[in-house]
């Protein structure tokens, strides 16, 4: 299940990613995988690079925090946390 199908849970990926380009809105990308099977991790290059290479994004300092852990431990609560931290700056 990826995080799309969290924020946006009645339309397919493939509809999320014209809307967020269409659109040019804010929204969650899913830089990483998990493999339950397997239980580990894996980067998907691609869509790092579709966000590292936008022409407003290229040239700042870039930070990718990831939080996992068993369910309802606090990690909305650490994720929400560091936001509103970063916004107050």
């Amino acid at each position: 299940v990826g995080l799309e199908e969290d924020v946006f849970p009645t339309m397919s990926g493939d509809e999320v990613e014209e809307l967020l380009e269409e659109e040019e809105v804010a929204g969650p990308v899913q830089i990483v995988v998990a493999d339950e099977d397997e239980h580990q991790f894996s980067l998907d290059e691609q869509a790092l690079e579709r966000i590292l290479l936008q022409e407003h994004i290229r040239d700042l300092n870039v930070v990718v925090v990831s939080v996992a852990g068993a369910f309802r431990k606090g990690k909305s609560f650490l994720l929400d946390f560091m936001l509103r931290y970063m916004y107050q700056q």
